[in-house]
Order: structure tokens, then sequence, then C-alpha cells
């Protein structure tokens, strides 16, 4: 690497990464919370999971409650997801003098 490659390097990661950095991690939590999400549509493919047990109860006759208290917690488990990310992500564009 020559020194001009470097400067322009160390701009780019200083100055450009922090700037979008915020904006980056917002598309990184909505990935995350999406990929949770497809668990449930995953299961009407036939996959082994949570989605699973999910579907299995709602096609019960009295599964109804289970099924709900599942699709509950995956629904849950994203939001703090989400919740925990953001207010990280929050932090560090303050601790980046960006907020």
């Amino acid at each position: 690497w020559k020194v001009s490659e470097m400067f322009a390097v160390l701009i780019f990661w200083y100055i450009n990464g922090s700037s979008v950095f915020y904006t980056n991690f917002m598309g990184i939590n909505q990935t995350v919370v999406f990929a949770l999400f497809m668990v449930i549509i995953g299961a009407m493919i036939g996959t082994d999971d949570l989605g699973q047990l999910i579907l299995k109860s709602l096609s019960d006759e009295f599964g109804i409650g289970n099924g709900l208290m599942l699709g509950l917690c995956v629904a849950f488990i994203g939001l703090a997801v989400d919740q925990i990310l953001r207010v990280w992500a929050h932090e560090r564009k303050q601790a980046l003098g960006l907020a």
C-alpha cells in the first residue's frame, strides 16, 4: 500500500464510515428482525424449528392458545432485539459525536 492510498482509506473509515454507521446499523437491525419473522414463514415450507411448533399449534383444534403464546414469544424476541440494537446504535452515534 502506498501512503496516499492509506490516507484515502483512513479518511473513508473515520469520516464516511462513522457518519453512515447509524444508518447502516439500522439496516442490519431490520435484517435481524426480519430473519426472526422468517422462522414463521419457514414453517410453511417444512423447516423443523420454533415456527413448526407454532404452525402445529395453530392447526390443532385446542392449540390456539399455545400457538398464540409461541407467536407472541417470537414477536417479543424481535422487539427485544430491535430495542437493544437501537439503543446500542444510538449510544455509538453519540460517542462518535454524530447525535
